[in-house]
């Protein structure tokens, strides 16, 4: 397993599985979290992996990508 940052090439994969956490939130808090079509687009990601005040990583096994974090720095 490779722990990488995120590249705007992993978009749709990252998407993905931002988009499955964040249903499990809706499940988990439905008052606190509404069901959304995506997470981020695709600007608003590109500004993502380019900013000094976010760390996105992600976990790549065998040319996949199977997680991802996003961490915004105080």
């Amino acid at each position: 397993m490779i722990i990488r940052k995120l590249t705007f090439e992993d978009y749709d994969r990252a998407e993905e599985l931002f988009h499955k956490l964040h249903n499990i939130h809706v499940e988990a808090e439905p008052d606190l979290y509404k069901t959304r079509d995506f997470i981020y687009k695709k600007r608003d990601f590109k500004k993502l992996v380019k900013s000094k005040e976010r760390i996105l990583l992600c976990a790549e096994e065998k040319g996949r990508v199977i997680a991802v974090s996003n961490t915004k720095l105080c």
